[in-house]
């Protein structure tokens, strides 16, 4: 190597690497020496051809690259031990070139036998082999740290500068090494070696890659890479301008993350190693501290790979709660997207990974995800792993994991599972309809989540709505995965319907009510239904466990009573067996109505606490007044003649006018309404005195409801017609009220204190039950002036008031000069509104242009033979009509204003006739490159065999044969393309 050498240029501190290498390049281009004489051989050898070098030429080779690099790499520890004062540039050139050359040789021919003699030939030294070469190449420190750095900063001489551009000459020198080193792993590796199997036995593959493994191993290239891994990315230096000036080695990192992820994905000794040498906390403590976002996906990755042999040692170091953390904050995609593949093969392969689990935490991450993330490849991933966890396979051995179900019904996180379904493209949709199905089909019985998801409008909605849906994409443009996993998200939807219908009775009542009022929409969701559970295979339907809401197996019970046999008369009897069952049970509250009655309970009891404390023990005398006949008030002996309006002061507030049972008399500002409206020609006039013939309210009530007490009581009239003095009693009343009960015992107190209670209680019912009524009547209301509003003799009072109104109208403006506004409204005396619709435009509107605008130069003709009807030619077709597009748009722009008929055919080119064109073309041509070209010619063959002349394609049959070829695919190739209905099980 002492001629390599000869010619050197040398880079001192004061001069910089790119100055070097300039002159570097110049010397070589004025003297021979031995880099451009290998460069003038292999310009002969492109030229000249040569036969195929042997085995020993290129193990010759190999021994070359490794005597060069062994040279580099000893004059550039020179330098940075301060033994010599200059670098070398052509060391660093000649170190690139090396790196170069042995990937290419290594590459050329992946051989087992030859890459053995090549890499692990006897010919090589431990010392001086390709592995140990670029394993010392990577682990060369940085400049900053060496001893030549130190030693220039102590002379206050350093450029720090010309330091960065060294330390960056060293990175660039590490990252070529750690991509040579890639390549010879993943070369070497089994994994990659399936193109082998056949020609190579299996034992020489297995040999090379455990050789390959352990020649990293002897040399320390896995502590050298961990090393890097947990390193800091700029050194923490005393001296901040130092530590400004360095340069990180985020780069260097980055691609041993990359070598590192092909030496444990390809090599299986090369995955042990790793384990054995703790590299798994290092990988984690990266993951969770690293900035780099690409450096993090690869640990992700590399973690995966240890998931599915090694999900113990994850499990050791905490590794679920940083994938955990890492799904819920990382800004990287591919890093969440990892993560929770992760996560899933851990739970797969795992089961003891979910006691490291926070079930409240990672249940509210992957709500979140599902409500918040955009990324398709993240929710992917997300609905994979919910699905993981729902499924039964996890759930048969340990009860205690059902509280992911439990913990997702209870907190409603199953309604995100909605949003994807609505918002997100059809293939997360239909992983996310089949987690949700998982949820559905091993959710506790106890929890009725049939009965939660008919309940909530919203949701279900879009479950029946999504039911109905067809995908909106073209037909040319809709591929084979596309359809499957629209075939796969039908399937789940009529899964999910039937299995709410099956589960739960209620939900079969439920919503047969609310559709039997559309006959022809029911029918048409219960035939989709039907159609799409015909997609899929039989098998496909083994794994849905069918469990009613009262723990039932469905499954069970109809194989026990119909002996394996497909009886309806059986499940007729099982599904009336629930109903009996269903009308005995409690009646099911929603969550919702649920808090809202236990928020007024607790108002309740929390508001006659109040009251039974802050009241003095009195007698209870029954005051009715106006509006509240039946309330219970206290009143003192000492003062029986007080006025009716002084006792209801002191009515407490939680009975006043909330629960009053009687309806309140109209107000002032309701009759003023009425009298203003009180006219002879008024619609509402009369459209009172036809519903007073009609209108009926009546109001029952029972205000007391303790039968011991009943003759003590006062009947009250609960007419809204009844007069206020009729309701107010005597002060004799009162006085007799007040000496009986003085003459009863101290006892009585405490029965009068539950009377009190029961009559809140009655009177409460009765307000519910008048509100009721009230809403009928408002419903009847409403539907007698819709039926008196559009009755013939309405109309024709309605258009007499109109015209009269209008003529009037018209002649006092022509009267009075003032114009009217056309877009204007005016109020008519019968409350009418009237709006002027603008006059016709006396111009045309429409735009035309006739035969003598078109120019003969504006028209596109093309013709392509049938004998010679090839994709090349339709694609020249298309070139030439761009072409004549661009001619349309300049002469558009071109065109003068005056010939308003010409421009407007321009236009219309433009716009309309250029573009639908253009869309045509490429539309067969889409149809040729998926179906192929003989696929498309037998139908244009059948089309001219109709009795056609034509004997070409041109733009005055396009339209017809396409057509044509398009009902042809219908016809004979969806099955071929689509496949048949059936859908595998492990879609």
């Amino acid at each position: 190597m002492s001629s390599v050498l000869s010619n050197e240029v040398v880079l001192s501190p004061k001069s910089s690497p790119k100055a070097g290498s300039k002159a570097g390049s110049v010397t070589d281009k004025n003297s021979n020496s031995p880099r451009s004489a290998m460069k003038t051989n292999q310009q002969q050898q492109q030229v000249v051809p040569s036969h195929a070098p042997s085995l020993e030429e290129e193990v010759e080779c190999m021994a070359n690259i490794c005597e060069c690099l062994d040279s580099c790499l000893t004059n550039i520890k020179r330098y940075l031990n301060q033994l010599d004062d200059d670098l070398n540039m052509d060391n660093v050139d000649q170190a690139l070139e090396c790196f170069q050359l042995a990937v290419t040789l290594l590459s050329s021919d992946p051989e087992p036998e030859r890459l053995k003699q090549l890499v692990f030939g006897s010919y090589q030294r431990e010392e001086s082999s390709i592995i140990s070469l670029l394993l010392d190449f990577i682990s060369l420190p940085s400049y900053f740290k060496s001893s030549a750095f130190e030693r220039s900063y102590e002379d206050k001489s350093a450029q720090f500068q010309i330091a960065n551009e060294i330390d960056q000459l060293l990175n660039h020198l590490k990252v070529y090494a750690l991509k040579c080193l890639s390549k010879l792993v993943s070369i070497c590796s089994y994994e990659s070696r399936n193109m082998y199997e056949e020609t190579a036995g299996e034992s020489v593959i297995k040999s090379l890659s455990k050789l390959c493994a352990e020649s990293i191993v002897q040399d320390h290239g896995i502590d050298i890479m961990l090393d890097y891994l947990s390193r800091e990315e700029i050194s923490e230096l005393e001296d901040s301008s130092r530590s400004g000036n360095a340069v990180g080695d985020e780069e260097v990192r980055l691609a041993v993350a990359e070598c590192l992820f092909f030496f444990v994905v390809r090599n299986e000794v090369g995955r042990l190693a790793v384990l054995i040498q703790k590299g798994v906390p290092i990988i984690l403590k990266c993951l969770e501290t690293e900035p780099n976002q690409l450096i993090r996906s690869y640990c992700c990755a590399i973690l995966r790979e240890f998931s599915t042999s090694f999900p113990e040692e994850l499990l050791k170091d905490n590794a679920i709660q940083i994938c955990v953390k890492a799904l819920n904050s990382d800004p990287s995609l591919e890093v969440r997207a990892l993560c929770a593949e992760l996560l899933e093969v851990l739970f797969k392969t795992e089961p003891k990974s979910f006691q490291f689990v926070s079930v409240p935490t990672l249940s509210k991450v992957l709500n979140d995800r599902l409500l918040k993330e955009t990324s398709r490849d993240v929710l992917e991933a997300t609905c994979k792993l919910l699905e993981t966890i729902f499924s039964s396979q996890q759930y048969d051995s340990d009860i205690e994991k059902l509280e992911f179900h439990e913990e997702f019904i209870q907190k409603g996180y199953w309604k995100s599972f909605i949003r994807v379904l609505k918002q997100c493209s059809v293939r997360p949709a239909s992983l996310a309809t089949r987690a949700f199905r998982y949820l559905l089909q091993f959710a506790p019985p106890s929890q009725r989540l049939a009965r939660e998801v008919v309940s909530h409008f919203q949701s279900f909605s879009v479950l029946l709505k999504a039911c109905l849906e067809t995908t909106k994409t073209n037909e040319q443009k809709q591929l084979s995965s596309i359809n499957v996993a629209n075939k796969l998200l039908k399937v789940e939807l009529s899964i999910i319907l039937a299995l709410l219908f099956v589960q739960s009775p209620f939900a079969r009542h439920q919503i047969h009510n609310e559709l039997k009022a559309f006959p022809l929409w029911m029918s048409a969701l219960r035939g989709a239904l039907l159609k799409h559970l015909g997609f899929a295979e039989m098998d496909y339907f083994s794994d849905v466990r069918i469990i009613d809401e009262n723990g039932r197996n469905i499954v069970a019970a109809f194989r026990t009573k119909a002996n394996s046999q497909l009886n309806t008369l059986v499940l007729v009897e099982i599904f009336e067996t629930q109903e009996s069952e269903a009308n005995n049970a409690d009646d099911f509250v929603s969550r919702d109505e649920s808090n809202q009655l236990d928020g007024k309970i607790t108002h309740f009891i929390l508001s006659f606490a109040l009251h039974k404390t802050l009241t003095s023990s009195e007698p209870v005398v029954a005051t009715p007044n106006h509006s509240s006949p039946s309330k219970i008030t206290k009143t003192p002996s000492k003062t029986p003649s007080k006025t009716p309006s002084k006792v209801q002061d002191k009515v407490p507030a939680y009975i006043s006018m909330e629960t009053s049972m009687t309806p309140r008399n109209k107000t002032t500002h309701e009759s003023s309404i009425n009298t203003s409206l009180n006219s002879d020609d008024s619609f509402i006039q009369k459209f009172g005195d036809v519903l007073a013939k009609h209108e009926v309210v009546e109001i029952e009530e029972n205000s007391l409801s303790d039968s011991s007490n009943s003759s003590s009581k006062k009947d009250v009239n609960t007419s809204p017609s009844t007069n206020h003095s009729q309701s107010v009693p005597s002060n004799q009343q009162l006085r007799d009220v007040n000496i009986t009960t003085k003459t009863e015992n101290v006892s009585t107190t405490y029965s009068d204190s539950f009377i009190n209670a029961r009559s809140i209680v009655s009177r409460a019912s009765l307000n519910k039950s008048l509100q009721k009524k009230q809403f009928e009547n408002m419903v009847y209301l409403c539907k007698a002036f819709g039926v008196w509003y559009e009755s013939h003799e309405m109309k024709i009072l309605r258009q007499k008031a109109q015209n009269n109104f209008v003529k009037a109208h018209r002649m006092a403006s022509n009267t009075t000069g003032l114009r009217i506004i056309p877009t204007g409204f005016v109020n008519t005396p019968d409350g009418l509104v009237l709006r002027y619709q603008p006059n016709d435009s006396p111009q045309k509107l429409c735009k035309h242009w006739t035969d003598e605008d078109v120019k003969l130069s504006d028209v596109f003709t093309f013709e392509v033979p049938f004998d010679d009807f090839t994709i090349e030619r339709v694609e020249k077709v298309q070139q030439a009509l761009a072409k004549h597009s661009k001619l349309v748009k300049k002469l558009l722009v071109c065109c003068p204003k005056s010939p308003k008929n010409r421009r407007t055919f321009l236009m219309d080119m433009n716009l309309n006739i250029m573009p639908k064109t253009s869309q045509t073309i490429e539309e067969l041509l889409l149809l040729m490159k998926e179906y192929g070209l003989e696929n498309i010619k037998m139908p244009i063959y059948l089309w001219k065999g109709k009795e056609r002349k034509d004997t070409s394609l041109t733009q005055y049959n396009i339209l017809e044969i396409l057509e044509f070829i398009k009902i042809h695919i219908a016809n004979h190739c969806q099955l071929q393309i689509e496949g048949p209905n059936n859908i595998d099980t492990k879609v």
